[in-house]
């Protein structure tokens, strides 16, 4: 066993993130068809699970590094390849919700005979995988080398305030966000709904028909928005309906339009400062492409999470019926393992009793066409070697990555999974391992935020700009640093938290 060259991709808690399907957003960069696409290929992925926590990392640095430089390349010079790649994305937007569940939903999987199922199973990962060979490493793996070549021509041209610049310039604020859409969406129903004198509702059959209409369209669109990879939340109508009887308390057409107004100016400021930099082409494509990928990014979520609950509370569940597991387990079982056993009817003993020491710990590793599990001693040993999860727990200070400048003082939060956002009070610091749109509540709430992973793209720097909260990322350590009634401080001018006074 040697030591590996690994590059750090995903850490989080282990009850947030399903092995598989995230595995499948990036599996593709070990295949030659990643190779075709990007011109590189890493050596392997490698997935850390340990009694709580999950990690995933890849091999090597140099090819992943390479695989970003060609991108960014193609960015300078071709800014036709990611606005069609952004009008793709959009096209699939509801793809992999609409072949699930039109192929494997409750009523129709019952009826199907294992092979069925698996057939179907293996298509729509299959899917998924194309989806993100596309979509992904635009926005995953080129942003940080497009953020520091901007950086340097800013620096060799004496462009004062570059931080404060490229937060302006770079914001991606012609692709609204989902939390933006979906309060836009109930605003705009409450305006009608008000026009009628009505100030609360009950229930949906007070509604008119074309409310009725707006509303099913809203619900269909953003009640997957909370679930990520298994959280297993879905907002019900009844969720819907109390931010709606919330937006009747207001001035909701006020509101929609000085809504719509500070985004226009902010538009117009962002467009003046950018022209007025009169940046060369090459830069210029750029800037424009760090808007473009984190609407990418977005559009990922969107396209995969629409997905998730059928996939993991009915496709997952009825696998597991079948080959008799517990749920969980089956994400500790390769497709090609799953489409196996679904074909036989059954799961072999030796793997059977394997399963229960993957799910406990276990490192896989996955090459084009091999795939390995170590576990036990063997796993240990390889994690040590690796210095995978090495943490120094007495630190007192933390460092990561500026998203949004500022500074807050506060107390810890630690919210695990978008379930635990109700403990966020007013004036406390937000961490966790990544925010997705059904943060924003606790955002709003937030002095600031602290996150484990994320880039110059992700949500929680594209909100946290949005809402002029102090927002540090790519920690990789936060939420096992700190704890709940810690006293921190977020110095997001220079990207670290200094810890004040532990909880007592």
């Amino acid at each position: 066993m040697k030591k590996l060259s690994l590059q750090e991709w995903r850490a989080r808690p282990k009850n947030t993130l399903s092995m598989y399907p995230s595995m499948y957003t990036m599996e593709y960069l070990v295949t030659t068809a990643g190779l075709r696409e990007y011109g590189g290929k890493l050596n392997s992925i490698i997935c850390v699970m340990t009694e709580k926590e999950c990690e995933i990392l890849l091999e090597s640095k140099d090819n992943y590094k390479k695989i970003g430089q060609l991108l960014t390349n193609k960015f300078k010079k071709e800014p036709a390849y990611l606005s069609n790649l952004v009008a793709w994305s959009e096209s699939q937007k509801n793809s992999l919700v609409n072949f699930i569940n039109d192929n494997l939903n409750k009523k129709i999987i019952s009826s199907l005979s294992n092979k069925q199922v698996a057939q179907r199973y293996k298509e729509y990962v299959g899917r998924y995988i194309t989806y993100h060979l596309k979509n992904t490493p635009a926005w995953w793996i080129a942003p940080p080398i497009v953020d520091r070549e901007i950086r340097k021509y800013f620096s060799e041209h004496n462009i004062k305030s570059i931080d404060k610049v490229l937060d302006i310039i770079t914001a991606p604020l012609e692709y609204a966000s989902e939390s933006f859409m979906a309060e836009i969406s109930i605003l705009d129903i409450a305006v009608g709904v008000k026009k009628r004198g009505i100030k609360s509702l009950n229930k949906l059959s007070e509604l008119l028909k074309e409310e009725l209409e707006k509303f099913r369209a809203l619900v269909k669109e953003y009640s997957s928005v909370p679930f990520g990879y298994n959280t297993g939340v879905v907002w019900s109508d009844r969720h819907f309906l109390n931010e709606l009887n919330k937006a009747l308390k207001i001035n909701p057409l006020k509101v929609k339009n000085l809504k719509t107004k500070v985004l226009s100016e902010k538009i117009k400021k962002r467009d003046k400062l950018f022209i007025s930099l009169n940046l060369p082409s090459n830069i210029s494509n750029l800037v424009i492409a760090l808007r473009q990928v984190s609407y990418l990014q977005e559009l990922k979520k969107t396209t995969q999470t629409k997905s998730h609950p059928l996939l993991q509370l009915v496709v997952k569940k009825e696998i597991a019926k079948r080959l008799e597991l517990k749920k969980e387990y089956i994400d500790y079982l390769t497709l090609d393992e799953v489409v196996m056993f679904l074909s036989q009817g059954k799961v072999t003993e030796k793997i059977r009793k394997e399963l229960k020491e993957r799910a406990k710990f276990c490192v896989h590793i996955i090459k084009e066409k091999k795939r390995t599990w170590l576990l036990g001693k063997e796993a240990r040993e390889f994690i040590e070697l690796n210095e995978i999860m090495k943490v120094n727990y007495n630190l007192k200070e933390i460092n990561g990555f500026v998203a949004s400048r500022g500074r807050a003082i506060g107390k810890v939060k630690i919210c695990e999974s978008s379930r635990e956002i109700n403990k966020v009070e007013k004036g406390d610091i937000l961490v966790t391992a990544m925010t997705t749109p059904d943060f924003v509540p606790a955002i709003r709430r937030a002095a600031a935020i602290i996150t484990n992973e994320g880039g110059v793209t992700c949500h929680a720097a594209i909100i946290s700009r949005e809402l002029n909260k102090p927002c540090i990322i790519g920690t990789k350590i936060a939420t096992k640093v700190l704890h709940d009634g810690d006293i921190v401080e977020v110095d997001a001018k220079k990207g670290i938290v200094r810890i004040i006074k532990l909880k007592s």
